[in-house]
């Protein structure tokens, strides 16, 4: 059983599909992946552990800002050190397969993560995002801004409903799938 780190399994299971359309649009060379928000690197370390499942080779590139200050213990490819905002241009646009968000969920840095690496996903490549269950809105301050603003705290869902990308209002960008197991207090992804 490949572990993803402080994903539940609902949610790593839907990783896998994601993982799964790209082989399948995508059905030979290289898996470009970036994650967004590496914590302990477990997650990267099990997307990589996947794609070679599938018989696949990956580059795998994380991006953090350590700020957690939690130990990276998964040896990425390629790993960029800094705010998500900041350091995004240190990719080349329309080089990676799947992009996983799973870095600062407020409000405004969801809606700065999208428009800062949308370019960054190639024609049928795939964004995917940690934290979007209707049951997590609202928990958790993210560490900035006011306390007593609600967007201040996991506000995913609501981001991306307002950018468009929940009904497919957003040209160019499907939405695709989305789970959540409701027992975990955070979690799912679309």
């Amino acid at each position: 059983m490949i572990q993803y780190g402080l994903i539940s399994k609902v949610d790593s299971g839907v990783l896998e599909k994601t993982i799964d359309l790209i082989c399948e649009e995508f059905t030979s060379g290289l898996i470009n992946v970036t994650e967004v928000g590496c914590y302990g690197g477990d997650t990267g370390k099990g997307l990589c552990e996947y794609i070679k499942s599938k018989g696949r080779d990956c580059w795998i590139t994380g991006i953090d800002n350590n700020k957690d200050g939690e130990t990276i213990r998964f040896s990425y490819d390629k790993m960029i050190c800094g705010n998500s905002n900041e350091v995004y241009n240190q990719l080349e646009d329309e080089s990676q397969h799947l992009i996983v968000q799973d870095a600062n969920h407020s409000y405004p840095n969801v809606v700065q993560d999208f428009f800062c690496y949308m370019r960054k996903v190639k024609r049928g490549g795939y964004m995917w995002w940690h934290d979007v269950a209707p049951h997590a809105q609202g928990n958790d301050w993210q560490r900035m801004g006011d306390k007593n603003d609600k967007d201040m705290f996991i506000s995913v869902r609501k981001a991306l409903t307002d950018i468009g990308l929940f009904d497919n209002k957003f040209e160019g960008w499907e939405f695709v799938m989305e789970d959540a197991d409701l027992n975990d207090a955070g979690g799912g992804c679309a």
